[in-house]
């Protein structure tokens, strides 16, 4: 498969990105910019702390999302115990 590549403007500086998904590229793109101007405020000058506060939070989300997958599937493991041990006890 062959990557995509897109220019793009992040924090108002011109880049060159290459991916799988063009459109997955925008959308990251689009994220990271919305964090940055949630900092700095619309138009706002982005330096390199800006920039690492950016990162720190869109981690923070990161995070808190792989931690809301890994109880899910925790859910999901423990019903799927469940269910096969209601299946075990019906009589054949």
């Amino acid at each position: 498969m062959s990557a995509d590549s897109l220019e793009v403007t992040i924090g108002g500086q011109k880049l060159f990105l290459r991916g799988q998904d063009s459109e997955d590229l925008r959308e990251h793109v689009a994220l990271v910019n919305q964090t940055l101007e949630e900092i700095t405020g619309p138009g706002g000058e982005v330096s390199v702390r800006v920039a690492l506060l950016a990162a720190l939070n869109l981690a923070e989300t990161l995070a808190g999302e792989r931690r809301r997958t890994l109880l899910l599937l925790r859910d999901i493991r423990e019903r799927a115990v469940h269910v096969s041990e209601c299946i075990d006890r019906i009589p054949r």
